[in-house]
């Protein structure tokens, strides 16, 4: 018997890439369970969800799926959780979230006990991942491998293995993970040494201020995204303080971009630290976003021609980056 569920959230994902209808089995096990849900097309929820009996412990779903392979989430009235993959042949799906049966399905499983079993061991997990998604890159194997890789990776490596694949395996994935998750690293990205500088406006007491005016007008800047609140930025402003005394002028410049503070807390600190150089107040996310940056300080160093030449500057590197960019 079958009834059709509201509560589609419960699964997890179906990769279909065609319009034909492929018939798939799975068999599964259940100790505890009464039914068990799944969502052929959970991409296409006007498809609704279905779900079968669990009799006896057992229970088994025939049904279709648009193309093929595809990956089928399931979920149980006892919050045991499947995904596999409607391979050739009958599926298993066993105790506590196994599956097997399959080639794809016993590849996708044995990856994802490795994962596991590698989860204190970052740089095998990253071999690991090269391994499978490089054999993996256009196939419902790779759409259900991103979902178990996020657990284990970082945002930066989960982006460059979703982009290992194909656009129909990352309309997949973008379905469980918003794209809005890697906005900063996409910045980080596109704000890396030897690329130019990206402008943004601030505005304090009725004056609004762009990084532009002090980056790109043939000066070497250095640029120091800091807050009151911050120990490490607070830390760094002697380093700074030091290179701006000895190297201001026609050639060099020093910018303070306050962000993620309040503007009244920012002219505190620039007092309480007798800072002297040009300060952008109330840059917020505004300053910091365009850049990628997720911790400060973030200590910049821009070309004459607002290049950016170094990024993450901290102690004697501040000092060692000025000096050689100016020749001295």
């Amino acid at each position: 018997m079958k009834k059709v569920l509201s509560f589609v959230a419960l699964v997890t994902m179906v990769l279909a890439s065609c319009t034909n209808q492929n018939l798939f089995r799975a068999a599964g096990e259940s100790s505890k369970a009464k039914w068990v849900y799944y969502a052929p097309s959970y991409f296409f929820q006007d498809n609704g969800a279905d779900s079968v009996e669990v009799v006896n412990g057992k229970f088994v779903i025939e049904d279709t799926v648009a193309g093929g392979p595809a990956s089928v989430g399931i979920a149980s009235d006892n919050n045991e959780l499947w995904l596999f993959i409607t391979d050739d042949g009958d599926v298993s799906l066993l105790p506590e979230g196994k599956i097997g049966g399959t080639p794809m399905n016993d590849a996708l499983q044995a990856f994802a006990d490795s994962l596991e079993a590698l989860s204190e061991n970052p740089a095998a997990i990253m071999a690991l991942c090269d391994n499978y998604f490089s054999m993996h890159t256009d196939d419902a194997a790779a759409s259900a491998g991103l979902v178990w890789a996020k657990d284990y990776v970082d945002m930066r490596s989960l982006k460059h293995y979703i982009e290992l694949c194909t656009k129909e395996v990352q309309d997949c994935i973008y379905k469980v993970v918003s794209p809005e998750s890697f906005k900063y690293i996409n910045a980080e990205e596109n704000t890396a040494e030897g690329k130019p500088f990206v402008d943004f406006e601030a505005e304090y007491n009725g004056t609004v201020q762009h990084l532009s005016d002090y980056v790109g007008k043939g000066k070497y800047v250095l640029v120091d995204f800091w807050a009151s609140w911050c120990g490490p930025c607070r830390g760094e402003i002697p380093n700074i303080k030091q290179v701006y005394e000895t190297y201001a002028g026609d050639q060099f410049e020093v910018v303070g971009v306050a962000t993620w503070d309040k503007p009244e807390d920012t002219e505190k600190a620039i007092k309480e630290e007798g800072i002297t150089y040009p300060q952008i107040i109330n840059a917020q996310e505004a300053g910091s976003q365009p850049y990628g940056i997720t911790g400060i300080p973030e200590i910049i160093l821009f070309g004459p021609d607002g290049t950016i030449l170094k990024r993450g500057l901290r102690g004697d590197a501040i000092e060692a980056a000025v000096k050689s960019a100016l020749g001295k």
